[in-house]
């Protein structure tokens, strides 16, 4: 990829705004993704992100990206955005080192938490991909998050949303975003070429669940359900052994 499809890419970039988009979205209880955590900068919310274990969550990389961890904490165990649940305050921040903000690639961030999180109902961690664990073309996914049900809306959904959608072809992810260079092995397309359902600003670092493992991370994409260009996901699975080096888990 060149130089200045990195740029284009950066330039249309799912930025982490406070107004979340999930187009197509319904509403959710914590109690069905107690690991989903908000990540609020600022006391707001920012991005999402995922519990892996009692002290360590994740989230994208851009997310984090030149923001120092005194600005951020994350709310666990409630559907409401800014409400309810458990804050918890970030000890450590690790975004990965090859991660490059014009690339967008290599998006991923590990958080640990100043206090543990207390398991519930309400609050449990994710079980992880193996390393390499193949991603197969039409698995069902199932994306969740705060956010308005359109690009473009100021006024952000209170509850939690939930939207499934399947992983595409990468063939096909690549053809959709040539403009921009494609996509990297890190990377991978999930919702539907013609539009419809899709995540957008907000909700960058939140899950991609499939047969409860956290299998993507809402990275980046053009607009929200516009058609040919689908959400662009981080691959967990090629990126499962740097987890378990710098969190050990």
């Amino acid at each position: 990829m060149c130089k200045q499809h990195f740029a284009a890419r950066h330039s249309i970039i799912r930025r982490s705004l406070p107004d979340g988009t999930i187009v197509g979205g319904t509403e959710a209880s914590i109690q069905s993704y107690p690991y989903q955590l908000s990540l609020e900068k600022l006391f707001y919310h920012h991005c999402g992100a995922s519990i892996i274990s009692n002290d360590w969550a994740v989230t994208a990389a851009h997310c984090v990206h030149k923001v120092s961890k005194r600005l951020l904490r994350v709310r666990a165990g409630s559907s409401f955005q800014g409400d309810g649940g458990s804050i918890h305050y970030i000890d450590t921040l690790i975004s990965h080192s090859q991660f490059d903000i014009e690339s967008v690639d290599y998006d991923i961030a590990l958080l640990k938490v100043s206090s543990p999180f207390v398991f519930s109902d309400k609050i449990q961690p994710i079980r992880l991909p193996t390393q390499d664990e193949e991603l197969i073309e039409g698995t069902m996914g199932t994306v969740t998050g705060w956010g308005v049900t359109k690009y473009g809306d100021k006024v952000a959904s209170h509850f939690l949303l939930q939207l499934s959608l399947p992983v595409m072809n990468e063939q096909q992810c690549n053809v959709d975003y040539k403009v921009f260079g494609g996509v990297t092995p890190r990377m991978f397309c999930a919702g539907y070429s013609q539009g419809g359902g899709d995540v957008c600003q907000g909700e960058s670092g939140g899950p991609l669940m499939a047969d409860g493992e956290l299998v993507g991370i809402v990275s980046w994409g053009v607009d929200c359900g516009k058609p040919e260009y689908p959400g662009v996901y981080t691959r967990v699975s090629v990126l499962r052994d740097w987890i378990r080096e710098y969190s050990g888990v």
